[in-house]
């Protein structure tokens, strides 16, 4: 027989635990502890200070509003809906799962084998942390996302005022950059099929950037150590500027790409209305003019270039 428990609160010294087929709604955790055991639900919980913990197959929380305090779910738990606010904390663990949530301030922590899809990022922050941690379709509109150590975000975007950073042994696949910020930085620090159509993507110190466009108003910076393969430029703006910073292969089609200070442009070719200003210290080689400008300026250096259409100056 299922048994129910509506508008407990939970204080400093107390200690709620819902088991299996148990379920307990608009429960207010100020000071003590929730535990949502396998097959038990919790609904409609205001989280304000202690902590939440939802582990098992089955064990589920829905529409939490976390506004501090910490909340955790591993081993086949479920954070489904609510909210993290304030100096509010939740913790995916290993094999649990949060989705359809609202970070407007606080902290999410998606660590080893934990999974977080479809979260909205508005302030705060979300760390993506450590091996096969996976964020799946973040929205990040404000705040800062960090994704290193085996941590991997796939899909989602960046725009308004939002950081994205992808650190040491980090990966992001097929993000879009509308607008904000998304920085490539650290041994391993890899980044493909990223659409920069807004806002300014850097890559540096390791980093590495595959595939993905560049087009609109959007930057792409390759800085110090940085290196970009393969990337379409139609529109916007890149620069290959440091210390072997590279661009290999890139297409120049529209917009312009700037090679200066040891940066290096190796491959690819600029077409149609591109133009390629190489500048002092830098180097372009072996790549193809089919269209647009190239305009190797005052230190700038070029080598083996095919010049079948467009303008070299």
């Amino acid at each position: 027989e299922k048994a129910l428990a509506d508008k407990t609160i939970v204080s400093a010294g107390g200690t709620q635990t819902v088991s299996n087929k148990g379920t307990v709604i608009n429960t207010t955790i100020d000071g003590g502890i929730q535990n949502v055991n396998a097959g038990g639900k919790a609904k409609n919980t205001a989280l304000t200070i202690g902590s939440q913990n939802i582990a098992g197959t089955g064990a589920i929380a829905t529409d939490t509003v976390i506004s501090g305090g910490t909340q955790t779910v591993k081993n086949g738990g479920l954070a489904i809906g609510g909210s993290v606010s304030g100096t509010g904390i939740q913790n995916i663990e290993k094999d649990g799962i949060a989705k359809e949530l609202n970070i407007t301030g606080g902290i999410q922590n998606v660590r080893a084998d934990g999974k977080v899809e479809n979260i909205q990022l508005s302030s705060g922050a979300q760390n993506v942390e450590g091996a096969n941690a996976i964020a799946t379709d973040t929205a990040i509109s404000g705040g800062i996302q960090t994704v290193k150590n085996g941590g991997l975000a796939t899909g989602g975007s960046v725009s308004g005022t939002g950081t994205q950073n992808v650190g040491k042994d980090g990966k992001v696949q097929g993000v879009s950059v509308t607008g904000g910020t998304q920085n490539i930085d650290g041994e391993n620090a890899i980044a493909e099929i990223v659409t920069v159509s807004g806002g300014t993507q850097t890559v540096k110190h390791g980093g590495l950037a595959i595939g993905g466009s560049v087009s609109g108003t959007g930057t792409q910076n390759v800085e110090k150590d940085g290196k970009v393969q393969g990337v379409t430029v139609t529109g916007g703006t890149q620069n290959i500027d440091g210390e072997n910073a590279i661009a290999e292969t890139v297409t120049v089609s529209g917009g312009t790409q700037t090679v200066k200070n040891g940066g290096l442009a190796i491959g690819g070719s600029v077409s149609h209305t591109g133009i390629q200003n190489i500048e002092k210290d830098g180097i372009a080689k072996a790549l193809e003019i089919a269209g647009g400008t190239q305009n190797v300026r005052a230190g700038g250096k070029v080598e083996d270039i095919q010049l079948s259409g467009g303008i070299q100056q």
